[in-house]
């Protein structure tokens, strides 16, 4: 099989090398940066998560941004509309007659949870400073701010 090498009728696998071209070496390939890097940055999270479980509190009394504020509450939303979204089924899996009381139960305990969060959220984007903003861009007109007289 080797008498193939370098005639030039041979098969295309086995065609010799193009002038130029150095043949690779048979050894431990380089590591590719993307890997090294992603181990750096996994062990700089470890470290960070260490730290962060000792001075936890030190990183909630600072300073939060109004976009990283907004994120926070995007992604709250998010998991209370998952946590609705489930007790919604458990509902409907209810039976029709005599689970009446359950479902009632289920309803409220759904309510509850959003109008939870949305106190929370308006809560501390007061706190903050923050205006919620419609999607115009405008600031939200509250019905409390009143100057509708004039």
């Amino acid at each position: 099989s080797l008498s193939w090498i370098g005639c030039p009728r041979a098969p295309p696998g086995l065609a010799a090398m193009p002038k130029g071209q150095k043949a690779k070496k048979a050894g431990k390939a380089k590591s590719v940066k993307k890997t090294q890097l992603k181990v750096k940055k996994r062990a700089q999270q470890t470290c960070q998560d260490s730290k962060m479980d000792s001075a936890e509190d030190e990183v909630k009394e600072q300073k939060e941004t109004a976009h990283e504020l907004f994120r926070r509450h995007a992604a709250e939303r998010k998991k209370v509309q998952a946590e609705v979204v489930e007790l919604k089924r458990q509902r409907m899996k209810l039976p029709k007659k005599g689970q009446k009381e359950a479902k009632k139960a289920l309803t409220h305990k759904i309510a509850a949870l959003e109008e939870a969060q949305r106190e929370r959220h308006a809560a501390e984007r007061a706190a903050a400073g923050v205006a919620k903003v419609d999607p115009s861009g405008a600031p939200a007109a509250d019905a409390s701010s009143g100057d509708e007289s004039i």
